[in-house]
């Protein structure tokens, strides 16, 4: 399976403790350069940057052929979509609003972070209902889409 990520993704991902989910569900991921440096940024969190210098085998970077400017996207978000678009990826992990409509206008199949935690967890790689109530403060998602996904939980169903 092709995946390409977004820096958000796999910032929470590896905050959560998690990361180890992508490998488990998708084999490698895909992130171009800029994401790289996004997730490195002095006020990145100090594991996300630890995490980001020793990347695993399981991460390649590539740079998209091309990037045209999509409007309200960061530049992490445009390459993200582009190299999706060049590699053909079954999925590209983004999780701002704005991005998820420009790749989906784009014929992209579009996750983020709880749509790949409950993967996670309906393949039983972790219990979603643990993991969403430590999501950090920063970020952002409607408590309904939260409230949806754990009703859809593998453990609450048994």
């Amino acid at each position: 399976m092709m995946v390409v990520s977004d820096g958000s993704p796999l910032d929470f991902l590896i905050r959560l403790g998690c990361i180890d989910v992508l490998p488990n569900l998708y084999g490698s991921v895909l992130i171009p350069p800029i994401v790289l440096e996004e997730c490195s940024h002095l006020a990145t969190p100090a594991n996300v940057k630890q995490f980001m210098s020793r990347l695993p085998d399981w991460i390649r970077v590539r740079a998209p052929k091309s990037c045209e400017v999509i409007p309200k996207l960061d530049a992490g978000e445009m390459a993200a979509i582009h190299l999706a678009l060049e590699v053909g990826a079954d999925f590209v992990f983004l999780d701002d609003w704005a991005a998820r409509l420009a790749a989906g206008r784009r014929g992209l199949a579009v996750t983020g972070l709880l749509g790949i935690l409950e993967r996670a967890d309906e393949n039983s790689f972790l219990e979603l209902s643990a993991v969403v109530h430590g999501f950090p403060a920063d970020y952002r998602i409607d408590r309904a889409l939260i409230d949806a996904a754990l009703a859809r939980s593998h453990y609450r169903r048994r």
